[in-house]
């Protein structure tokens, strides 16, 4: 798969707050500070992240739950 956005504008938030993965998806995927998935895990079902920060990528937002890994925002829903 390629990348799920393309490289263009970049911004970057701060943030605090909890995104929870949905109970009726298996797995949320997980993607690269430059918006590449992560091919080899991702989140399980109905579960809690802490978010460290926001980035969007030509207007796709995505959220940072680990050292580089972040979640699109379409598929969590952010507290």
């Amino acid at each position: 798969m390629v990348a799920l956005f393309l490289i263009g504008t970049v911004q970057t938030a701060s943030a605090s707050g909890i995104v929870s993965t949905a109970n009726n998806i298996a797995v949320t995927r997980l993607y690269d500070q430059n918006g590449n998935l992560i091919k080899n895990h991702s989140l399980a079902a109905n579960t809690n992240w802490v978010v460290g920060k926001t980035i969007t990528i030509d207007g796709n937002t995505i959220y940072q739950v680990s050292t580089n890994e972040y979640v699109n925002a379409s598929d969590v829903i952010f507290r």
